[in-house]
């Protein structure tokens, strides 16, 4: 390795080719991303948007395109700090460099835009005497400060730790040069390191919320980290990079915001810089329907409010109540339509924005005042633990939302109920002095411990678990894994349930009862993905992928590829880069099966073959399964019909036609299901298919004595909610075993029915049905059936009742255009 003085030497002599490759534009991407690590982090570059909002934004663009018409493209750049603005000449030719800097300042300065200090990047060394005249010049003559960053002080930022990355990007530096870290990142994280090579390899090429999400996670431990404090700059300066982006969704520009302004006010104790950019996101946020992006303006108000009673924000009072009146009716407008679980969360964030101090303008200091001299009372700096007596804006609201919160608890198991816990905590002023207060706090502590107690019994079952499986005991692991994913169903443990649910469904498809295994896979991607804790979107693919396998064995081909296309669509948004095909074998699994199910259309129907192209295309893979298949010898359509023989539980595309036939087997018993072929009735149907075997395998260690029989179930639509059971379920005479006929009602988005009811009318039927099959005894088999309920039959039951719901949050994004009912008899010659 180099030492630091022949670092760098290599690094100026590769400076040095920079004019005569005509690379200025080289030269001011090294000077921009040097300024952002070293010197200013709120760099505005020569092209794209600006961050402030308002007349400052107009002001600064108004600049940049004077600058750009008489300094070129490349020719300079800007950067705001709390005092104004620094202007950053670049300069790359070797003769008359000081002649040219101070051709350059006399036209950044004639601009009529205030300038607070110019900075000058050239590529030659300049003599000390003679930079010290042009300083000299520049104050008297403009009264500005001039700094010189020559070749000799950019090649030495370029060779530390710091700044390699930039000489690697742009000058082609070898990595193995790169100078020892400093000892302090011996404390940071493994993934923290790992992250950071990766985006000083990579910048931001895209704007998918895999990025968002990180760049979130660096730039909040450089926040949070002393060890990373260093990295601020780079890392504010990629979220910068990314709101600049055009193709960056407005959801994902509001978080990266809140982002950017949080990391800002923490991390250099300015909000000045990002005031223009805190107007915008509040302003957006009166407008917000989501609970977690509300809360986040709750937060960001507040610290707002430390902002402006410290003197590090242009942002005044009646901002500050404008602001608050209108989040707080926002608010309330969502509350009385919303469900449990969302209800939660704007009931804490409506709390919350009652115990925000109130800031009048008299507690404001004099515009222009020196922060270091300002009196800031004890609950302005951010990290204040808020004990401080102060004028709240409406604890009376505050304690109306609370307690609401608290007495629909029971209702909403996934609040994260440490939150309230932190905020009450904060609040000594109110809960030492005010009884309605101290019984709150009380009611808090109560479920806490409560919760806390479910947590311990979760993890020992989940260990149980973990046991039987290494043992090859399927059943019995299932039992302790569905108790693990009950006692962990709350939002301060919601990781540990999601991830219990995965496994769940794999067993299940192990068992090759697939419906109830999509349903789980469903239910945990559905939780993982609207959950406001990005700790588990990395989760909602996983499920999608599962959903899909399960699918693809059931021989519902069409139904897989919509799964999978929305699963790898998932994956590329959430994770890094995309699909790792070397590391992830879920993601190779849907390879292979997307792979047979475009080879089966290619040889059996051309039109559905290119409707399954088009879908795989949208989710990038087409030319890699393409790869896969080009090369297998074609087969006669009616060789499908028995692929997969022991694997599928039926032939491929079994979803197309105008029946839709589901088939599996449990207990002894076979189950054929038939319905019409359309997505309303085929969801009813799996909904009971998913009924049937989460209660069969739930009752496997009871002998329920059933007689092995093949079981055919008619699924029929029924619109009333409540008629006799004899209209909702009814036996047929069949010579080949037994035949019923079942006449459920819809779930789904548009039905007014409600989970109870619906949960009641599969398990009466599902029950009629067992009990006709089996030769138990009555008590006995009612005996069998109440200890299934008191192991959590009922749980099971209520997430197969739950299916529709879940594929409905999906559906939206389900653009295959495929017809099924039209394709069968094209497909195979039955």
């Amino acid at each position: 390795m180099a030492n630091p003085a022949q670092l760098a030497e290599q690094i100026k002599f590769a400076l040095a080719q920079i004019p005569a490759a005509n690379a200025q534009h080289q030269f001011e991407h090294i000077c921009r991303h040097l300024t952002q690590q070293f010197i200013c982090s709120n760099v505005l570059p020569a092209t794209g948007p600006v961050s402030a909002g308002g007349d400052q934004g107009r002001d600064f663009e108004t600049f940049r395109s004077y600058l750009r018409s008489e300094l070129g493209q490349h020719g300079a750049f800007l950067g705001l700090v709390s005092e104004g603005t620094i202007a950053f000449v670049c300069t790359t030719p070797a003769d008359r460099v000081v002649a040219k800097v101070r051709s350059d300042i006399n036209t950044v300065c004639g601009s009529g835009h205030p300038v607070h200090e110019v900075r000058a990047f050239t590529l030659s060394p300049v003599p000390v005497g003679r930079r010290h005249a042009l300083v000299d010049e520049v104050r008297e003559a403009h009264g500005i400060r001039l700094e010189f960053h020559d070749v000799e002080s950019i090649a030495e930022l370029l060779a530390r730790s710091e700044g390699f990355w930039i000489a690697e990007q742009y000058l082609a530096i070898p990595a193995e040069l790169r100078p020892d870290a400093p000892p302090d990142d011996g404390d940071l994280p493994e993934t923290y390191l790992e992250r950071r090579v990766l985006w000083r390899e990579r910048r931001v090429e895209d704007a998918t919320l895999a990025v968002f999400l990180g760049l979130k996670a660096g730039l909040r431990e450089s926040v949070f980290s002393e060890a990373a404090r260093n990295d601020l700059p780079f890392w504010l300066g990629l979220m910068r990079e990314l709101l600049a982006r055009p193709d960056l969704s407005a959801e994902t520009q509001q978080r990266a915001r809140y982002e950017l302004i949080g990391a800002t006010l923490r991390g250099t104790g300015e909000m000045r810089l990002v005031d223009g950019v805190a107007r915008t996101y509040l302003d957006d946020s009166l407008t917000e329907t989501e609970p977690a992006r509300l809360d986040d303006a709750c937060t960001l108000l507040m610290y707002a409010c430390g902002a402006a009673v410290g003197g590090v924000t242009t942002i005044r009072s009646d901002d500050l109540d404008r602001w608050s009146g209108a989040l707080a009716q926002r608010i309330e407008e969502l509350v009385p339509n919303e469900t449990p679980h969302r209800r939660a969360a704007l009931l804490s964030a409506l709390g919350f924005l009652g115990l925000h101090p109130v800031v009048s303008e008299d507690d404001l200091p004099e515009p222009g005042s020196n922060p270091a001299e300002i009196d800031v009372p004890p609950w302005a700096p951010i990290e204040s633990t808020l004990t401080h007596e102060y004028e709240y804006r409406d604890p009376v609201r505050a304690l109306s939302a609370f307690t609401e919160l608290m007495d629909r608890i029971g209702e909403t198991p996934l609040y994260p109920l440490h939150t309230l816990a932190l905020i009450i905590q904060f609040q000594m002023p109110l809960w030492s002095t005010q009884a309605e207060w101290r019984e709150l706090l009380e009611r808090v502590d109560r479920e806490t411990a409560d919760r806390g107690g479910r947590s311990i019994v979760a993890e020992r079952a989940r260990d149980r678990a973990m046991a039987l499986m290494a043992d090859d005991r399927v059943r019995p692991a299932l039992e302790e894994l569905h108790r693990a994913q009950v006692e962990w169903w709350s939002g301060d443990t919601l990781r540990g349930s999601v991830l219990a649910a995965l496994t769940i469904a794999q067993l299940y498809r192990e068992l090759r009862l697939f419906a109830v295994a999509k349903a789980y896979a469903l239910a945990a991607a559905v939780t993982a993905a609207n959950n406001s804790d990005d700790d588990l979107v990395d989760l909602a693919p996983r499920g999608l992928m599962i959903a899909g396998s399960c699918e693809f064995l059931s021989g519902a081909w069409c139904r897989a590829a919509e799964l999978y296309d929305l699963a790898l669509v998932a994956q590329h948004e959430v994770g890094r880069g995309g699909v790792n095909l070397a590391e992830d074998t879920m993601a190779q699994e849907a390879m292979r099966h997307l792979g047979y199910i475009l080879l089966c259309a290619k040889h059996t129907s051309p039109e559905l073959a290119s409707e399954i192209e088009t879908l795989v295309e949208r989710s990038g893979v087409l030319a890699l399964i393409s790869e896969l298949i080009d090369d297998r010898p074609e087969r006669h359509a009616d060789s499908w019909q028995s692929f997969g023989e022991g694997q599928l539980s039926n032939r491929p595309f079994s979803d197309t036609g105008d029946t839709r036939c589901i088939r599996f087997a449990a207990l002894g018993t076979s189950w054929t299901l038939l319905t019409h072929n359309d997505d309303a009735t085929v969801l009813i149907a799996e909904r009971f298919a998913a009924g049937v075997q989460a209660m069969l395998a739930a009752l496997a260690h009871e002998d329920l004595c059933l007689v092995p029989t093949a079981i055919t179930v008619r699924i029929e639509v029924r619109q009333q909610q409540a008629p006799a059971t004899s209209e909702r379920i009814e036996a047929r005479p069949s010579n080949d075993g037994r035949e019923w006929v079942v006449r459920l009602a819809p779930t789904g988005a548009d039905s007014s029915a409600d989970l109870e009811s619906v949960h009641a009318d599969l398990f009466g039927a599902l029950l009629v049905i067992l009990r006709e099959a089996s030769l138990l005894p009555g008590d006995n088999f009612s005996s069998a059936m109440e200890r299934g309920f008191q192991r959590g039959l009922g749980n099971r039951l209520m997430t197969a009742v739950q299916l529709e719901q879940f594929v409905d949050i999906f559906a939206v994004e389900q653009q295959s255009g495929f017809d099924r009912r039209t394709v069968e008899m094209r497909l195979f010659a039955l």
